[in-house]
This record gives C-alpha cells, structure tokens and sequence, in this order.
C-alpha cells in the first residue's frame, strides 16, 4: 500500500480497501448528508436529508437496483401467471 502514503504507520492487516466504481455513487454523494463504509458488510451507506439524519441506509444507486431487479421478478411472476390462465382457459 505504498501508494496510500496516508496509510503509512498503520498495520496493512487491519486496512482494508473498498474500490468504487467510476461515478457509481455520484449522485449519492452530491444528495447524502453524510455518509461512510460500513465495515461489516464493505458497502456504502449514505444519509440523506429525508430521513432526518436519523440513520445511515443503502445507497440510492443500490436501491434503485433492487427495486429494478424486484420489478423483474414481479413482472416474470405476472407473466407465469396469465401463461397459465390462459391454458386453463383453453382446456375448458
């Protein structure tokens, strides 16, 4: 960790590193009012002011990315089940 020289002093077995990517997080950043790395689960959590300053919770970018991926899975569950109404249907 060289290339870290505000590192220097510190044991490189208790340092850890979380890599971003490039703009990832933009606009959390710019809307959180404060933010940090929780270091049990090595993930971003941001404030913001909506939530009163109460509690730290998962990045806009992360939430928006589960609710896409949730909308997905409902969206295939809705399409099983007209499949099979419709051969229901066509069975009477």
């Amino acid at each position: 960790m060289s290339f870290y020289p505000q590192l220097k002093g510190y044991d490189l077995e208790q340092v850890d590193v979380l890599k971003l990517g490039f703009y990832k997080y933009k606009e959390d950043f710019y809307h959180a009012t404060r933010y940090m790395v929780n270091p049990d689960t090595k993930t971003m959590e941001f404030t913001y002011q909506s939530n009163n300053g109460s509690e730290s919770e998962k990045s806009l970018t992360d939430q928006v990315t589960e609710l896409k991926r949730a909308d997905l899975d409902h969206k295939e569950a809705i399409a099983g089940l007209i499949q099979f109404v419709m051969s229901q249907s066509d069975v009477k």
